[in-house]
């Protein structure tokens, strides 16, 4: 099942409201374009980036 862009705008807004960072898998904002989204608190967020990371085909680390 695939969100639309409108659900997570919402979603991160509400996350972002609360606090966390919210970013695609490699922290930019393009995630409403995407889909692929990451929401995390300041303190683990990049953390989050850098497990995520390895596990990206090429195309989704842009």
């Amino acid at each position: 099942m695939h969100l639309k862009p409108w659900d997570l705008a919402a979603g991160s807004l509400i996350a972002q409201e609360s606090g966390a960072f919210v970013g695609n898998f490699v922290g930019n904002e393009g995630f409403l374009d995407s889909g692929n989204i990451v929401a995390a608190t300041p303190k683990i967020f990049a953390q989050m980036l850098q497990i995520i990371a390895p596990h990206l085909p090429p195309e989704l680390k842009v």
